[in-house]
């Protein structure tokens, strides 16, 4: 697996940009969805997400940049969308396995028994769906 961090530093810096563009879009899109009436789009997976008790297995996961072999949760794009909004940068990375794209975001949520996250998102998929999102909304001629 190749990494940003065996990658030359120019694309670790274009990485980081693109991120906080996608971030931005992603939070566009979920409100976009979240207002909607109908969307087809926003059930289509996107990646996945695991749950931990403890905050050190989830930066291990980070660190690792992948999931273990364990059960994960399909994560749809309204999901995802909703991570980029709750992640924490000091605990997120990239990687790229083979010529598939992957965000590994992490965060915590105060309302579960299970607080801490890392979510695998592989970016093509997000892009897709996300493209698709805009389409629906463009006027039909």
């Amino acid at each position: 697996m190749r990494t940003f961090e065996t990658a030359p530093r120019e694309a670790e810096r274009l990485s980081y940009q693109a991120l906080s563009i996608i971030n931005d879009l992603a939070l566009l899109v979920r409100n976009y969805q979240d207002t909607a009436t109908s969307n087809e789009c926003r059930n289509v997976e996107t990646g996945q997400i695991i749950y931990s008790d403890n905050r050190d297995d989830a930066a291990a996961m980070v660190r690792l940049k992948d999931l273990p072999p364990a059960p994960t949760d399909p994560l749809n794009v309204r999901d995802a969308l909703n991570k980029f909004a709750h992640f924490d940068r000091e605990q997120s990375t990239f990687a790229v396995i083979g010529d598939r794209h992957f965000m590994l975001l992490s965060g915590k949520e105060l309302r579960t028994k299970q607080p801490f996250w890392v979510a695998r998102i592989e970016v093509s998929d997000l892009v897709r769906a996300c493209n698709r999102s805009a389409e629906m909304v463009q006027p039909r001629s």
